[in-house]
C-alpha cells in the first residue's frame, strides 16, 4: 500500500510479517528489497509465558547493522520512529532475551518506508 505525504514523497507500508516462535525459540528473521527510509516500524509481541524481552534490528545489504531498537517488551503492541536507509536486501531480525515457553508465540512486524 502506498499514499503520498505532504512533503509530496510517498510513504508505503509492507505486508505484516509473522515471525514463528516455538517454546526455546530465540531469533527469528526475514529479508526485505526496498529502496527508500524507514518511517516508522511497528512490532507486535505476543503475551509469552516467560516474561522475555525482544530487539528488533536491521542489517544492511553488507550485513552490516544499521539499527537496533531498545527493549521491546512482550504483551505489547510497539511503534518504533525510525530514519534508516533500505538499499537492496536487507535483514529485519527479532532476538529474544529469554526463551518464550510454553508453546511459544508469533510476533508480528511491519516497516513503513518513505521514498
Amino acid at each position: 500500500m502506498k499514499g503520498r505525504m505532504k512533503d509530496g514523497r510517498y510513504l508505503m507500508k509492507t505486508d505484516e510479517e509473522s515471525l514463528v516462535f516455538g517454546a526455546s525459540d530465540v531469533v527469528k528473521s526475514f529479508t526485505i528489497t526496498e529502496v527508500g527510509l524507514t518511517y516508522a516500524i511497528l512490532v507486535v509481541l505476543p503475551n509469552w509465558t516467560n516474561d522475555v524481552t525482544g530487539v528488533l534490528s536491521i542489517e544492511n545489504s553488507d550485513s552490516n547493522e544499521i539499527y537496533a531498537s531498545d527493549d521491546l517488551d512482550r504483551n505489547e503492541t510497539h511503534m518504533i520512529p525510525t530514519e534508516k536507509p533500505l538499499v537492496g536486501t536487507n535483514t529485519v531480525k527479532l532476538t529474544l532475551f529469554g526463551v518464550p515457553g510454553g508453546s511459544g508465540g508469533t510476533a508480528t512486524v511491519t516497516i513503513y518506508i518513505r521514498n
